[in-house]
């Protein structure tokens, strides 16, 4: 036997043994409510990314929320004299294992413990290092140039925690909505040092 519900309705098909004809219309109409809101949804934050607003949770590392306006983002003074730091390293040639160490060697917290601690209060149970993946997923970000770029990852359906990454060419990119911390020709210098620096380490490797 299927038991039916309609809270709304206050319906439950174990006490009545019959429906009206209203009440399956009715859910048909809530259904077709739920998509409405759900495109509208879509709707604000498609809207939202094209006018450049950040729309993440936690603000990127060398960032922070500007008071009285949650989508702007405003420079973290202590955290951007480190992404300046990474990204003129990353020029001259240092490679991200380096940096890392460097970085560990002075006791600064890497971006994930740091955020977590500032935004959210929370002290991880181990201390947590810098690594190559943290410098590298510094150097690739552009919202370090003063842009927003939105539509990286997208959910695949409404209520869904599963998302796909999108194609370069579908990512939303605003200039100028913040501060920069770097310049443009920084950025672009670090960018044309990965791939040198990278076969370089992975020449050494096999030695």
């Amino acid at each position: 036997n299927i038991r039916i519900l309609s809270v709304l309705d206050s319906y439950d098909s174990e006490e009545q043994s019959w429906i009206g004809m209203d009440i399956p219309f009715r859910n048909i109409m809530y259904e077709l409510y739920s998509r409405d809101l759900s495109y509208k949804i879509k709707a604000g934050l498609e809207a939202g990314r094209k006018r450049g607003k950040f729309l993440g949770g936690l603000p990127p590392y060398g960032y922070k929320r500007t008071k009285g306006n949650k989508y702007k983002l405003c420079i973290d003074k202590e955290a951007a004299s480190i992404v300046k730091e990474v990204f003129e390293k990353t020029c001259n040639g240092i490679s991200k294992r380096e940096i890392a160490c460097h970085l560990n060697s002075r006791g600064i917290s890497p971006p994930y413990e740091y955020l977590e601690k500032k935004y959210r209060g929370r002290k991880a149970e181990e201390k947590k290092r810098w690594n190559e993946g943290s410098i590298y997923r510094i150097i690739k970000n552009p919202i370090y140039t003063g842009c927003v770029v939105n539509g990286r990852k997208k959910v695949k359906t409404m209520g869904s925690k599963k998302k796909k990454n999108m194609n370069r060419k579908e990512w939303i990119i605003v200039e100028d909505t913040h501060e920069a911390i770097i310049s443009k020709e920084m950025f672009e210098r670090a960018q044309n040092k990965m791939p040198r620096m990278y076969t370089v380490q992975k020449r050494e490797n096999k030695l």
